[in-house]
């Protein structure tokens, strides 16, 4: 933040974090137009600013047309004479709902040169031709430095910094002669980018005709290395982990246990108690069935055990609440866990 800001509002150094969703967020709107109960125009959908029906495409829009995308329209005369050109919005602000403006559109509008940095985390997730990526654009122009931090600056294609570029470097990406937008992304695509060409040919003729060619173009993942070394060289700074380890603060993690509070270990325990049931009729079906096939079960860490020469290699004493006989479990397949028996809290014969 700049010190022309003045002490009475910055004493000192300050800092303004806003998510990408809320920095975005403005005000709800709805159309706005208005239908005459009298004159010439009776029941037309109206221009506010003109008075008159609203030409679209050369055909005149009628209500029921609005529907959940803004309209706007271009005068060009009034009264039959010709005047400036003026952008009429036919949408508003809805006061029904809540009031308020989005912070970057706000810092756009009223707030130029005010900031002397803006930091944007992620931002290749700000890539899009979305009200996120306006966003960067609107703080790149407002800001005196921006720094986009990443780990993904490719998604493996050469056009994903293609709207990162326009918005960060506009001037130079004009320079290059390229125009944002599709047009301009296809001929990026084309210089820094893997295309593929597909040509199918049919293989019988016509009576009178040539076989019928089809042509696709479709891109490839991967970039040219002139990617690099004409826009992103004077523009990227890329920093490994080794290369500020040294510098990092110790880290450690430390588990703490917490016990549950009454109301949670009761419904964890109403839970606890209604699952097994259905656990313990399924494992015994389970078992039932392989029992008739009469097969080998020794997939998935499963081992097969019988009341006579048992294999599990974990006792039953510590899941009585789990199997309440026992007995009746050995005689039938268990599985056999591949925790440890002392993170499960069971004795191993």
């Amino acid at each position: 933040m700049p010190a022309s800001a003045g002490p009475r509002f910055v004493p000192g150094p300050a800092l303004f974090i806003v998510g990408r969703e809320r920095a975005k967020l403005s005000y709800f709107w709805r159309h706005a137009y208005r239908v005459p109960r009298s004159g010439p125009y009776l029941g037309c959908a109206t221009n506010p600013d003109t008075g008159k029906p609203i030409i679209l495409d050369d055909r005149r829009l009628t209500v029921e047309e609005f529907g959940k995308t803004k309209i706007s329209e271009l005068v060009e005369a009034r009264d039959g004479k010709a005047c400036r050109a003026l952008h009429s919005a036919l949408w508003q602000a809805d006061p029904d709902k809540i009031h308020r403006m989005a912070p970057v559109e706000f810092i756009g509008r009223y707030m130029d040169e005010w900031f002397d940095y803006a930091i944007c985390d992620e931002i290749h997730q700000l890539a899009g031709d979305t009200a996120q990526g306006n966003a960067l654009g609107t703080l790149a122009s407002c800001a005196g430095r921006i720094v986009g931090l990443t780990g993904t600056l490719l998604g493996g294609y050469a056009d994903d910094v293609y709207n990162t570029l326009f918005r960060l470097e506009a001037g130079k990406m004009k320079g290059a002669g390229y125009e944002f937008g599709t047009a301009g992304c296809g001929a990026f695509n084309q210089d820094y980018g893997v295309l593929e060409t597909i040509t199918r040919i049919a293989p019988d003729e016509n009576a009178c005709s040539k076989a019928k060619t089809t042509t696709t173009v479709r891109r490839k993942p991967g970039a040219s290395p002139l990617l690099f070394g004409e826009f992103l060289m004077q523009l990227c700074a890329f920093v490994f982990l080794e290369d500020i380890s040294s510098e990092l603060p110790p880290y450690e993690e430390t588990l703490v246990s917490v016990p549950m509070d009454g109301p949670l270990m009761a419904a964890y325990k109403s839970l606890e108690h209604c699952v097994q049931p259905q656990d313990r009729t399924s494992i015994h079906t389970k078992c039932l069935n392989h029992k008739r096939s009469g097969r080998n079960w020794r997939k998935a860490g499963e081992s097969r055990c019988s009341r006579s020469t048992p294999t599990s290699t974990t006792s039953l004493d510590g899941w009585n609440g789990f199997f309440p006989e026992k007995e009746s479990a050995r005689q039938c397949c268990v599985p056999v866990w591949t925790l440890p028996s002392a993170k499960l809290g069971m004795p191993v014969r």
